[in-house]
């Protein structure tokens, strides 16, 4: 569940995940968008099963996976440091659909890094469209 600490008027943003995964891409990815655009802390992602962790930033105790809003790009970026465990990815998952469906985001855009063997010889970048317009 998504908890706001007040009432988040927006419609139609892009939706960002920066979640801990290999190479932390998605994490820095998303501190780098935060930072950049002095995005707003709105809100946590509360979800059950998640296993009790304390996460201290800057001497303070912050909520595993927390949501900013950058109101001038209208970004609202969900955010976390911790490796989540598979069996709450769906949860979050769902929660983040519907949240982007209510309110009619553009897309949701998720930040990861992927494992590769050696030293990659070329450089690529994977993106994959749920739309077909949204691929040309």
């Amino acid at each position: 569940m998504i908890n706001f600490y007040k009432t988040l008027k927006v419609s139609k943003p892009l939706v960002i995940t920066g979640f801990h995964s290999f190479g932390s891409v998605g994490t820095l990815a998303a501190q780098y968008l935060r930072d950049k655009l002095n995005a707003e802390e709105v809100g946590f992602l509360e979800v059950e099963n998640l296993p009790s962790t304390a996460l201290l930033i800057k001497g303070e105790i912050v909520y595993p996976i927390r949501v900013f809003y950058a109101k001038e790009k209208n970004l609202i970026i969900f955010e976390s440091e911790l490796p989540l465990p598979q069996n709450v990815s769906k949860a979050i998952a769902e929660d983040i659909a519907n949240f982007a469906q209510e309110k009619r985001a553009k897309a949701v855009v998720c930040l990861e890094g992927l494992a590769v063997k050696g030293e990659p010889t070329q450089s690529n970048v994977y993106v994959i469209f749920n739309e077909r317009k949204l691929s040309t």
